[in-house]
C-alpha cells in the first residue's frame, strides 16, 4: 500500500478514535503530538461581524496552526472546502465565491507558494487541482471538492525550529459571488468551511496526510 494511502488512513484512524484535543503546551505530549488545529486567535464571522463584502480583496477565511513532532518536517499544505457534496446537492467549490486563493505564515506575514489565481468550478477543471507534485493526489483526495497545494521554503525541505507553524488563508472575494454558495457559507453550522491538510515528513522517513482536527472558522459573506 502506497505510503501517502497508509498515512492517510492512520490519520482517519487517530480522528475516529477521538483522540483530538490540542495538546497542552509545556508537556512531554505536545513535543510529540501531531496535528492541525484551528487558531483561536481568529473569531467565527457573522452577520455583524462579516468576512467581507462582494470585491472585497485579501480577506481571511482561515487561520490554522501545525504541531509537529521533533524532527519532523512539513512537506505542502493543502487546503480543500466543505461546500462540495454532491450526495447532498451543494456542488459548490471556493471558485464560486472566491479568488486569488494564498497562504501566509502567520508570524512573518511571508507568502508560502504561489498565489491561485483561478479555482475552478467543476470538478474536472484543470485549473481546480492545484495539489499534483505535493504528496496530495488523487489516490488520496477522492473527496469530491480539490484540494489546493502550497508548497515552499521554509515550509519544504528545512528543519522546523519551532514545534508549531501557524498559517493563514487568504481571498478576494468575487465581485459577483454565486448567491447559493453565498448562502452555503452563511448558513453552514458551526464548523466553516475551509479543511486544511498537511504532508508531513517523519523522521521514520515516511510521509503522513494530517488533517484539521477541529472546526474551523465560520465565514459569513455580507450581502
Amino acid at each position: 500500500m502506497p505510503k501517502l494511502i497508509t498515512g492517510l488512513l492512520a490519520a482517519i484512524a487517530l480522528f475516529a478514535c477521538g483522540q483530538e484535543s490540542s495538546p497542552t503546551a509545556g508537556t512531554s505530549t505536545a513535543q510529540d503530538v501531531l496535528g492541525i488545529y484551528s487558531n483561536p486567535d481568529m473569531a467565527d464571522a457573522s452577520a455583524s461581524n462579516p468576512t467581507g463584502s462582494p470585491s472585497n480583496q485579501g480577506v481571511r477565511i482561515a487561520s490554522f496552526a501545525v504541531q509537529l513532532p521533533e524532527g519532523a518536517y512539513i512537506r505542502a499544505v493543502g487546503i480543500y472546502s466543505r461546500l462540495y457534496n454532491p450526495k447532498a446537492g451543494t456542488e459548490y467549490t471556493l471558485g464560486h465565491v472566491f479568488q486569488n486563493l494564498r497562504l501566509r505564515n502567520a508570524a512573518t506575514g511571508e507568502q508560502i507558494g504561489d498565489a491561485i489565481l483561478t479555482l475552478g468550478i467543476s470538478d474536472d477543471s484543470s485549473e481546480n487541482r492545484n495539489d499534483a507534485r505535493y504528496g496530495l493526489d488523487s489516490d488520496v483526495l477522492r473527496l469530491g471538492e480539490p484540494v489546493y497545494g502550497f508548497l515552499a521554503a521554509p515550509y519544504y525541505g528545512l528543519p522546523q525550529p519551532a514545534r508549531r507553524k501557524t498559517a493563514d488563508v487568504y481571498a478576494d472575494i468575487l465581485p459577483d459571488p454565486s448567491p447559493g454558495a453565498v448562502a452555503l457559507i452563511n448558513d453552514h453550522a458551526a464548523t466553516g468551511v475551509i479543511t486544511p491538510v498537511v504532508s508531513v515528513y517523519l523522521t521514520s522517513g515516511e510521509t503522513q496526510i494530517v488533517w484539521v482536527k477541529e472546526p474551523m472558522q465560520r465565514l459569513y459573506i455580507a450581502h
